[in-house]
């Protein structure tokens, strides 16, 4: 591992997040709201970042930047709670929220879970711009952490998506470095696209729009409003669909099309097509499982599958079917290589080919088969990865269930709050489609930070991170 280098990405890392903190600085001034919260907290990060990364320089050269798979382990699992709990300082110091509630609405933002425990209609601008800077912020660091280390870390077979990149290095690259790069400056211009599009169809204010612009393309799932995009027309509704339906796809094939000017990589991606028929498959089911209008069916289907967790409607006023279908998609994600949680697309389709090559291999014994993706055989160590992370994930969202039923969750509410914490949904969580959770007890919101968090982790990576051999080589 490379601790002075670590340290020196920790830093910078804080340094952004303070001086991020001087949107809501001018949003508050613009509003005439208090700026005392928002200019300490951003102080705060920016003295202690910039003094970490200044105390860990380095003059080694590019040599002394090289970057081991633990490294990428170690920045992960320190970088998010660490980043949450700079993020609730303004909630805390404006005393718009409890410390634990601020602690729980900042990690729903960088982990980018639409669950909150504000009441959002009273919400001053300033914190609801920063919530909604929060996962947009998430979002890019969901994408750096899911193209450019998930592949070269061997575990919860997302090794299989290191041929995607534009090296198959071991290390974190210099050419890794300039797709992150690439990545960024994709993610601003769909941003920007995203808010002119919401402006346009002017059912939202430039405010209103630049807010949903962060929280679509991020598949994070804040509003400004209570009831979500139900509370704006349904041209706007349809401009967040087609925003969830990008963060939900893969930015390297989305780049890869941009590359070669045309459509055909998407078409030609294995996991691209199994992603259209979920997100199809979920919008028939709804559609005809009482889920209200098509277009609410729509809607729903594409926020769930992204893990977004924008509503329409109150979920649990549909069909006991609708609600379990919605669960499911949950469950299933989007695409590897995008700003979504849950299983993963990728991972599903994987397994499903593991699956039927396990039956062939019974039924004919003697027959040579292999689980292939794009073209090649997977190893054995990459399929068996994919079925560790599937018993991983089931444990953990077991666990957390178990957790919430013994601080006052009904058992099924448990198990969708669960579903939907692990996987960074937040629709359904707490048994609503607001996934308001102020009223809940301490140990329930505990349990629901640490699961967002280890959902957004990936949960493998919190698993060697918890082992001892990690920290003894």
């Amino acid at each position: 591992m490379n601790p002075v280098a670590n340290a020196h990405l920790i830093g910078w890392m804080l340094v952004a997040v303070g001086a991020f903190q001087a949107v809501p600085v001018l949003v508050a001034l613009r509003a005439g709201e208090a700026v005392e919260p928002w200019l300490w907290s951003g102080l705060a990060a920016l003295a202690l970042g910039s003094s970490i990364a200044a105390s860990a320089r380095t003059g080694g050269g590019r040599a002394a930047w090289r970057l081991q798979a633990r490294d990428g382990f170690f920045l992960a699992g320190l970088g998010w709670p660490l980043a949450s709990l700079f993020g609730a300082l303004p909630f805390a110091l404006s005393e718009t929220l409890g410390p634990l509630d601020a602690f729980l609405e900042a990690v729903a933002g960088f982990t980018t879970t639409d669950a909150t425990a504000l009441h959002v209609d009273d919400a001053p601008r300033s914190i609801l711009i920063w919530r909604a800077l929060m996962q947009w912020m998430g979002g890019a660091a969901v994408l750096v952490f899911g193209v450019a280390v998930l592949p070269l870390l061997p575990t919860g077979g997302m090794q299989v998506f290191r041929t995607e990149l534009p090296t198959g290095a071991r290390r974190l690259a210099p050419r890794v470095r300039t797709t992150v790069r690439t990545l960024g400056a994709l993610y601003l211009f769909l941003t920007a696209a995203a808010a002119l599009a919401f402006v346009f169809i002017g059912d939202m204010s430039a405010f209103d729009a630049i807010c949903h612009a962060f929280s679509s393309l991020s598949t994070g799932g804040h509003s400004t409003r209570t009831e979500s995009l139900g509370a704006f027309g349904a041209a706007s509704r349809d401009v967040a669909v087609v925003c969830m339906l990008l963060g939900g796809t893969s930015f390297v094939v989305v780049m890869r099309s941009l590359t070669a000017r045309s459509l055909r990589p998407f078409w030609q991606d294995g996991e691209f097509l199994a992603y259209v028929a979920v997100v199809a498959g979920g919008i028939a089911l709804l559609a005809v499982g009482g889920a209200g209008s098509f277009d609410d069916a729509v809607f729903q289907a594409v926020s769930a599958v992204t893990t977004t967790g924008f509503h329409t409607r109150d979920v649990d006023a549909w069909s006991g079917f609708a609600q379990l279908v919605v669960l499911q998609l949950m469950v299933i994600g989007a695409m590897a290589g995008s700003t979504c949680g849950g299983l993963k697309s990728l991972r599903l389709l994987l397994g499903w080919r593991a699956l039927r090559t396990a039956i062939g291999r019974l039924l004919h014994p003697h027959a040579v088969r292999s689980v292939k993706y794009a073209g090649r055989s997977l190893s054995e160590g990459a399929v068996g990865g994919v079925w560790a992370f599937f018993t991983a994930y089931a444990l953990v969202v077991f666990g957390v269930a178990a957790l919430l039923a013994a601080n006052g969750y009904e058992a099924r509410a448990a198990l969708g709050a669960s579903v939907a914490a692990v996987g960074n949904a937040g629709l359904s969580l707490g048994g609503s489609a607001s996934a308001d959770v102020h009223a809940l007890s301490s140990g329930a919101k505990w349990a629901l930070c640490a699961a967002m968090l280890v959902g957004r982790l990936e949960v493998m990576t919190v698993l060697v991170l918890l082992s001892p051999a990690f920290w003894r080589r």
